[in-house]
């Protein structure tokens, strides 16, 4: 996470530098036009990465996820120090430069969310908002790390020097500190909560294809039979058979009983009729039982090494599908590990055309099992999740223009409005960006205190709407009174605001698409309120001088954007306002999709 911090404020705070190196230009102002635009690519790759990276997160696993992000946003950073400048080859410069930190915010639009997602899910249940703020806060090291290095290169180095060699040392320190990450994440374990819900919606799509494919085939022959009746369509089936399917857990006997069939069976059993022993109907072959993710077994009643095995389950014209939780080697040590079963509760209808379809659709499931590895997160985000990931976009409007407002905008803005010297700048960012590592944890420790997280949140987003244009107006004025007292100052409310925006919004998604909505919503609304916040405030101070107002103005708009979001989780999702520890708490939405196909 610290490399994140790192090389965005290296390149944010050497805009100087770095536009003389790869834009030089007749016009100061065209020249920063193109350094800001290359600036926003990253900005503009994010969402693109979180939908990659989240992806692959909800359907691989967290630990290759973070090991990819570390190494694409590592990589690209020490390439850039490599650079040759535009006097050395001409527009290929500018050219790379733009291609790396396209690469850049494509790994950002995994890393952060990432991060947050694995600490929220790895934590008690009463350190879950604590621990995740660890996730927010990481980015204060990486910033702080960054703004002392380029004090070190600044400080020593002429205009000439820095433009020749000393604008590089600060890409090239990341190869440091990379190999340390890569081995910290290479020995991560998978948290349980996410494969447990991965295992659900893996199985929920399982019976899914089946029913969809089982009832094109059916429709035609039940409505043909059934004359006298309104036709049944292939939707209508589908449903039926969904309606019959859900996904439960039962304990894990015993910590080494993984799989119903991995002692000495080679076989799927299917049992549809009480009176008769379980017969093989689906031989799988010796792969399809070993100890893996996709192991997978329907059983029934009877056959006597089985019956040992599933003596809870020998209820007639109902089949149990099996998940092996083979992984539980990756999940936490004390988690209560359970098997994830695709239940189908068989209706027996008189129709025999209908019976047919059912033992089809069992067979179907069977077959299918196997062959399917994942499920398909974003498939199940958008259209499960989507009002959770609109609010989400919605509500970090605050964070995103506040953050982006103070650290980055503000600075610049006192250099030039104000006349105050880069490196007094840089301190107050400091000083600030230290208050924001105090802050972070407060609001995850005080989220996990039972305090009512969205009140809070929005308290906090008010306080802050408040008093933004009075503490523009001084920055405008360049008092190093008020630069270095209320830079920090707001940096800190900005930190609170982030501990408990990490407490609150992995809670709006299930697990196995947590990752995916996290980041997507996330890096949404970073691009939108954060990477493009420098342009609203340009164009509206064209109307409203000084730029100071404009910047509030717009602060005040999205603030008010929040408060309408935070209202809106409260009445979408209550049980994450209630007091008390409510971690715990899913949303409705998220556990009738987990649950139930």
């Amino acid at each position: 996470m610290g490399e994140l911090g790192f090389d965005f404020t290296v390149y944010a705070q050497l805009s100087t530098v770095l536009t003389a190196v790869f834009f030089p230009s007749s016009s100061e102002s065209a020249s920063l036009l193109s350094f800001w635009g290359v600036f926003a690519v990253g900005f503009i790759s994010r969402p693109l990465g979180a939908m990659l990276f989240g992806h692959v997160g909800d359907a691989y696993g967290r630990r290759i996820t973070m090991l990819l992000t570390i190494l694409l946003i590592t990589l690209p950073t020490v390439l850039i120090g490599c650079l040759p400048s535009y006097h050395m080859i001409g527009i290929a410069a500018p050219v790379l430069l733009a291609i790396l930190r396209f690469l850049q915010g494509l790994a950002v639009g995994g890393e952060f969310g990432g991060c947050i997602v694995y600490l929220f899910e790895i934590a008690p249940k009463h350190r879950k908002g604590l621990l995740s703020s660890f996730g927010q806060a990481a980015i204060a090291p990486g910033i702080i790390l960054g703004i002392l290095v380029c004090l070190a290169v600044i400080y020593p180095c002429s205009k000439a020097q820095l433009e020749l060699w000393g604008w590089r040392i600060p890409f090239l320190v990341t190869i440091i500190t990379t190999p340390i990450a890569i081995i910290m994440r290479m020995h991560m374990p998978e948290p349980y909560e996410f494969m447990e819900s991965a295992g659900k919606m893996k199985l929920e799509r399982v019976a899914s294809t089946a029913a969809h494919k089982v009832a094109r085939t059916y429709s035609r022959q039940i409505s043909k039979q059934a004359s006298s009746v309104r036709p049944v369509t292939s939707h209508q089936l589908s449903r039926r058979l969904h309606d019959m399917t859900h996904v439960v857990a039962s304990p894990l006997a015993s910590p080494h009983q993984s799989s119903l069939l991995e002692d000495d069976d080679d076989a799927y059993f299917l049992n549809t009729d009480s009176s008769n022993a379980a017969k093989p109907t689906t031989t799988s072959n010796k792969d399809a039982t070993t100890n893996t993710a996709s192991d997978v077994a329907v059983d029934a009643a009877a056959g006597a090494k089985a019956a040992h095995k599933t003596q809870s389950y020998k209820k007639a014209g109902s089949i149990k599908l099996y998940a092996s939780p083979s992984m539980k080697k990756d999940a936490d040590a004390a988690s209560p590990f359970h098997h994830q079963q695709l239940e189908l509760q068989l209706d027996h209808d008189n129709d025999p055309t209908m019976q047919e379809c059912e033992k089809a659709y069992a067979k179907e499931v069977t077959q299918l099992a196997p062959k399917i590895k994942h499920h398909v997160p974003l498939a199940v985000l958008f259209k499960d999740h989507w009002v959770s990931l609109l609010l989400q976009f919605l509500l970090e409007a605050a964070l995103g223009s506040g953050f982006y407002t103070w650290f980055s905008w503000a600075p610049a803005y006192v250099r030039t409005a104000g006349h105050v010297k880069l490196t007094t700048s840089l301190w107050a960012v400091l000083l600030g960006m230290i208050a924001f590592l105090v802050m972070v944890p407060l609001g995850g420790h005080l989220s996990d205190k039972g305090a009512p997280k969205i009140t809070c949140f929005m308290a906090l987003i008010v306080v802050s709407a408040a008093i933004c244009i009075p503490v523009l107006l001084a920055l405008h004025t360049g008092s190093l009174v008020a630069v270095f007292l209320l830079l920090p100052l707001m940096m800190g409310i900005t930190g609170l605001l982030g501990g408990f925006n990490v407490s609150i919004l992995p809670l709006m998604y299930p697990a196995g698409v947590r990752a995916s909505g996290f980041n997507i919503g996330h890096n949404a609304a970073m691009v939108a309120f954060g990477g493009c916040l420098p342009f609203m405030i340009q164009a509206l101070s064209m109307a409203l001088q000084p730029g100071a107002v404009a910047a509030g103005v717009i602060l005040i708009i999205l603030a008010v954007v929040a408060l309408c979001a935070a209202v809106g989780i409260i009445k979408h999702l209550p049980m994450m306002n209630a007091r008390g520890n409510n971690h715990d708490h899913v949303p409705a939405g998220a556990v009738a999709g987990a649950h139930q196909v």
